[in-house]
């Protein structure tokens, strides 16, 4: 529901504001759940974040797409397949990287700690770099 809550005004803002702003918002947001989620003992503000995590998937789409689509005018389609196959093995190491703490018998949230990790580290070197000018 969060994703398409803002999706079309998400891609309407990133086309005039520019890409940059909407990764980072997104990758802000992933943040965001991934912490607030394992701080959670109510299954309303549950129901928030996880909103939030749908809102971060539609400020992420909002620019990546676009953005790997200008960068790479002669195969945009390529950029796509790019995306969704990062996507992909996101959503295939997860589950298995959450069964393996738990065969482990440590804490699951470890898995969310790292998606956090990882999407700072990304944000750090996503603020360094240089973005195609949007039309």
């Amino acid at each position: 529901i969060g994703r398409l809550s803002v999706l079309l005004f998400a891609g309407l803002l990133s086309d005039r504001f520019g890409r940059r702003p909407f990764i980072m918002l997104g990758m802000c947001c992933y943040m965001a759940f991934f912490f607030g989620i394992l701080q959670t003992n109510n299954i309303i503000i549950a129901y928030v974040f996880g909103f939030l995590a749908g809102m971060a998937n539609s400020f992420l789409d909002a620019g990546t797409y676009p953005s790997l689509m200008e960068a790479f005018p002669r195969s945009p389609g390529t950029a796509n397949i790019l995306i969704k196959a990062f996507v992909s093995s996101g959503q295939f190491l997860l589950p298995l990287i959450i069964s393996l703490l738990v065969w482990a018998e440590l804490w699951f949230g470890w898995s969310f700690m790292i998606a956090a990790g990882i999407m700072f580290i990304n944000a750090l070197f996503l603020y360094r770099c240089t973005f195609p000018p949007h039309p």
